[in-house]
């Protein structure tokens, strides 16, 4: 009778937990075995832009409010050029004067635009915000140099550090994030749930100066890009599958266990061009794969017609062609 008794409530214990544990069916039942890099997902380049009327060709898009593009257009990516401002706080837009204008002026406006849509949508996939420290035409006054610590003040001005992905967090026990994604594996799913990341876009002056200040990135808001081999290095930005060696080189990154992002046109691509490069770097299994053209509005005016990008078999993502678990469906990644 006892065994019959504790059978009965290893069972029950476990219906409950496969029901979310609330006694409603668990929405996501693989969230324990898919894993961050085995999912692909849509984003979006310069995801703030509004085309100036003087914009040039390849600068000429208007991207929809941060909000939209997540709520409508699938995006689960989005990347914000940041400028340092004179009053300690950092603007988003491509390029003063010439390129400045934007859906979203603040950096901290931005993100709190991420955060309501977070919010208000339980149970959706983690969100990788890229920030790109812009200075190189700057006035000297106000380069970063010495102010990236603002970036991941304005973060946790928005966000608490719970509802970050950090490095921390990947590499867990690990000495090294390398070791800890070679071995270990990228966290499920359950743990990075409506969440939200953020990598920095730069491979030069202000990536070695954030690695200064959290060497192997630990403490850190933010991944670095690239370096690959090197010890704090998790994502890689590489060059579309434009070419077969192109997209060799995305496979192999995937397969190594990487986070690979890349971006597979631009305002002036066509659809005939595009097209190819679509189906040859989704079937890579990149996973974060941005476009400047996530509605058929983006650009004014495109030659041959205009087109948008989707994640095919599942907007906003599809289980990853290379290495997602059997099982798995776009269905059970997000269904909001």
């Amino acid at each position: 009778m006892k065994k019959a008794i504790v059978f009965a409530q290893a069972v029950f214990v476990a219906a409950f937990v496969a029901c979310g544990g609330d006694g409603e069916p668990d929405p996501y039942p693989m969230d324990d075995e898919i894993r961050l890099n085995q999912i692909q997902v849509k984003g979006t380049h310069n995801s703030y832009k509004v085309a100036t009327d003087y914009c040039a060709p390849e600068w000429c898009l208007t991207m929809p409010p941060l909000y939209e593009q997540l709520d409508l257009h699938g995006a689960r990516t989005v990347e914000l050029d940041v400028h340092y401002n004179a009053d300690g706080t950092l603007d988003v837009y491509h390029l003063a004067v010439f390129d400045s204008l934007s859906t979203c002026g603040k950096f901290t406006e931005c993100l709190g635009q991420v955060k309501t849509w977070s919010d208000d949508n339980p149970g959706h996939l983690p969100i990788m915000v890229m920030v790109e420290p812009k200075d190189e035409y700057d006035d000297e006054a106000l380069k970063f140099k010495n102010r990236l610590n603002v970036i991941d003040d304005e973060i946790l001005s928005v966000f608490d550090r719970s509802e970050i992905v950090t490095p921390d967090d990947v590499r867990g026990d690990h000495a090294t994030l390398r070791e800890a994604i070679e071995t270990e594996g990228w966290p499920t799913l359950r743990k990075c749930r409506d969440k939200v990341m953020f990598m920095m876009l730069d491979s030069g002056d202000h990536r070695t100066a954030y690695l200064a200040l959290h060497p192997n990135l630990e403490g850190a808001t933010i991944f670095t890009r690239n370096g690959e081999g090197e010890p704090w290095s998790s994502i890689l930005e590489m060059s579309e599958a434009t070419t077969p060696e192109r997209e060799a080189a995305l496979l192999a990154a995937v397969q190594a266990n990487y986070l690979v992002r890349t971006t597979i046109d631009e305002p002036r691509t066509t659809v005939a061009v595009f097209e190819p490069i679509a189906e040859a770097t989704l079937r890579t299994g990149t996973q974060i794969i941005n476009t400047d053209h996530p509605t058929e509005t983006t650009v004014p005016e495109q030659e041959g017609g205009p087109f948008r990008f989707d994640i095919p078999e599942g907007n906003p993502a599809r289980c990853n062609p290379i290495n997602a678990p059997e099982g798995c469906t776009p269905e059970i990644l997000e269904n909001l």
